[in-house]
């Protein structure tokens, strides 16, 4: 495993919430990214993250994916993946000499063809790459997240994080129980009957 998978899998499982909330906001932000204008990206993925209940902050960074680095790839792949979709033939699209481009650009239909095709093209990437980095997402905290740890009047007994506090609390009383991880110690907090965690 190499670094940046590491410190990947370290910020995903820091972060609160249920491995849906999680790979929701992944998802989120990612599709975002794809697919809104810069500058609008991480407002959008917080607010809807927000409303949604997701993780907000997995939102927000996911949005990144699109950046002064990668746009130059992203969007002529989106556009070029649009003409796939819809059967036209790049090199309309694409010309091969500066003549023939400023010819196109006159042109009033060709702005609007442009931005057809990667309105289409960055649905189609978005979805695909939300779909893959919300059960990337969802791998990582069902393998390395951490787990409710009971103590000491159920015996170490663990409750997967999902748990739903008020099902824990049905379970345990007002007791106190742990909340750990693998390489940190477990810092020990209180479920009320209300359901909410501290």
């Amino acid at each position: 495993m190499n670094s940046l998978s590491k410190k990947l899998i370290y910020f995903v499982t820091r972060q609160t919430g249920s491995p849906h909330q999680l790979a929701g906001g992944m998802a989120l932000g990612l599709w975002i990214g794809m697919t809104f204008p810069p500058g609008t990206q991480m407002i959008v993925a917080v607010a809807l993250a927000a409303i949604l209940q997701w993780n907000s902050l997995l939102a927000a960074t996911a949005t990144w994916i699109t950046n002064p680095l990668t746009m130059p790839l992203i969007y002529p792949a989106q556009i070029a993946l649009g003409c796939w979709l819809t059967g036209i033939p790049l090199h309309e699209i694409v010309p091969d000499s500066t003549q023939e481009f400023r010819m196109m650009v006159s042109s009033m239909d060709y702005p609007v063809q442009i931005l057809v095709l990667l309105l289409l093209g960055s649905q189609a990437s978005g979805i695909a790459l939300a779909a893959a980095g919300y059960y990337l997402t969802w791998e990582i905290v069902r393998r390395y997240g951490r787990n409710v740890q009971v103590r000491p009047f159920h015996g170490g007994e663990s409750f997967p994080l999902e748990t739903h506090p008020q099902i824990l609390v049905k379970i345990l009383g007002e007791e106190g129980i742990y909340l750990s991880s693998a390489d940190s110690p477990p810092y020990e907090t209180m479920i009320r009957k209300n359901g909410r965690i501290h």
